[in-house]
């Protein structure tokens, strides 16, 4: 079997119209579907192989005239008739070479009859679904579309919304009439992107000339490419624990076009957004005009107004003072080091409950490259910046928010007593198992760690213990609440 053919093969019902599409499409490149099509009930006569001239009698010279024309006519037929022949030969080839191998014995069984239209026939009385269970199947796969992608690819199911529509309409099912897949589609979007499906479903609901199912779907992808530009990348799974924090790796420099005429986010535009404008600037006429006119289309204006209050829920809060580096600083109340580490990212892991409670403890963690805390953690929290919308941790099949980022001490034991740490941009989960502190990101401040003594030192000078219990590695360790 050919390697072209190797991603079309006819195996089970559901197959048939696809793969007669593509039968047609060789069928029509070469003029022979008519002669092929199994919608006609009686086999198609193709052309007849033509016979060949000869002179009878004597040769004279009118004879010779006469049958140097029928010759020529002769060529032209039997090129004409071989060039068929030689299609249908090839196009049943093809067949036999794109159905699976059960459905061999269908087409060999044909009374030696090896003509493409007795093959399409047979297939087609063996595996051409009815109307009706097109229609229920059809049905069946916009009904679950309504639901959402749930782990699904997000682009695979946006591209199964236009497959599902465009057969449903050919078919003329009542779920895609009017703007009823529009609505639908955008409530689909709910449990995925809940501010941007209410947002197109009260514009929806303003506008006289409803866009089509396919435009909508193009209109999310477009919204999509944009939020992918604007969001940092997700940070990979590592391998240590089942639990991976999504969030903020890097900021991507490319920047899309705005309606001004520049390149820059919605937020940053002097036109749009009035927080940020210099005291004196003065606007480009020009750019104005068209900023004003563009405005003027409520889809646009929705948008940009979306863009603009997602960019104030994130400021919510103190701006982040987060640092790329580890540094260490005296701590002058406690006078032991306290360390300050810029994170990103994290995975961490569940454990049993013991005589202490990992929910108010804090554990050093070999496998974590993010400081994560819950509320029991409050009271010592300080807020330096608000969470993205849909950072969270999962652990598991189970999501814990992450509700905003700050700064939170540990109280650690020190060469010289009681003291404690700091640390930077932690991520606070409220219903989070436990509190992390990373490993990973100690080591890359040049902070080492002896698993043998327990101690946290840094050129060469102790900052402080880790104490081992139930497997664990305790930076602070606070017994269980009864």
């Amino acid at each position: 079997m050919g390697d072209s053919t190797k991603s079309h093969i006819l195996t089970k019902s559901s197959d048939w119209n696809h793969w007669l599409f593509l039968v047609k499409g060789r069928a029509q490149n070469t003029d022979i579907w008519s002669l092929v099509n199994p919608s006609l009930t009686t086999k198609p006569q193709g052309t007849t192989k033509p016979k060949k001239p000869i002179i009878q009698g004597t040769v004279t010279a009118d004879k010779k005239l006469t049958y140097d024309y029928e010759m020529s006519n002769y060529r032209a037929d039997y090129a004409l008739y071989e060039k068929q022949q030689k299609a249908l030969a090839n196009l049943a080839t093809y067949i036999q070479d794109s159905i699976a191998t059960n459905l061999l014995p269908y087409i060999s069984n044909t009374d030696s009859d090896n003509h493409p239209w007795t093959y399409l026939t047979t297939l087609k009385a063996k595996l051409a679904p009815t109307n009706e269970a097109t229609d229920l199947e059809l049905e069946q796969q916009y009904n679950q579309l309504k639901r959402g992608p749930s782990n699904q690819n997000i682009e695979k199911w946006l591209q199964s919304w236009e497959e599902v529509y465009t057969k449903a309409k050919q078919r003329d099912l009542p779920q895609v009439k009017d703007d009823r897949p529009v609505r639908d589609f955008l409530l689909s979007l709910r449990g995925i992107d809940s501010t941007y499906s209410q947002m197109e479903l009260h514009l929806l609901r303003g506008q006289e000339t409803k866009p089509t199912l396919h435009k909508a779907v193009e209109d999310y992808r477009q919204h999509l490419r944009i939020e992918n530009l604007e969001k940092p990348s997700k940070s990979s799974k590592h391998s240590a624990f089942p639990a991976t924090f999504k969030g903020k790796e890097q900021e991507n420099n490319e920047k899309p076009p705005c309606i001004c005429g520049l390149n820059h986010w919605y937020k940053d535009c002097f036109y749009l957004n009035e927080d940020i404008r210099p005291k004196h600037w003065n606007p480009n006429k020009a750019a104005q005009t068209r900023v004003n006119e563009k405005l003027k289309d409520p889809k646009i204006k929705a948008r940009i107004d979306y863009a603009l209050n997602r960019e104030k829920e994130r400021q919510l809060g103190s701006p982040s003072t987060t640092n790329t580096t580890a540094t260490l600083t005296p701590n002058v109340q406690s006078k032991s080091p306290s360390i300050e580490v810029a994170s990103f990212s994290v995975i961490s892991h569940s454990t049993r409950r013991a005589n202490t409670s990992l929910q108010s403890s804090w554990i050093l963690d070999s496998g974590t490259d993010h400081h994560i805390c819950n509320r029991s953690m409050q009271d010592r929290f300080k807020q330096t910046r608000a969470a993205e919308l849909d950072e969270y941790l999962t652990c598991g099949e189970t999501t814990a928010p992450i509700t905003t980022y700050g700064t939170v001490t540990v109280n650690v034991k020190t060469p010289s007593g009681k003291g404690h740490i700091t640390l930077q941009d932690v991520a606070m989960s409220p219903s989070f198992m436990a509190n992390l502190i990373s490993l990973d990101k100690a080591l890359e401040a040049g902070i080492d760690w002896n698993p043998r003594t327990g101690t946290l030192s840094k050129n060469n000078q102790t900052l402080c213990f880790t104490e081992r219990h139930n497997g664990h590695f305790y930076l602070e360790r606070n017994a269980a609440p009864l």
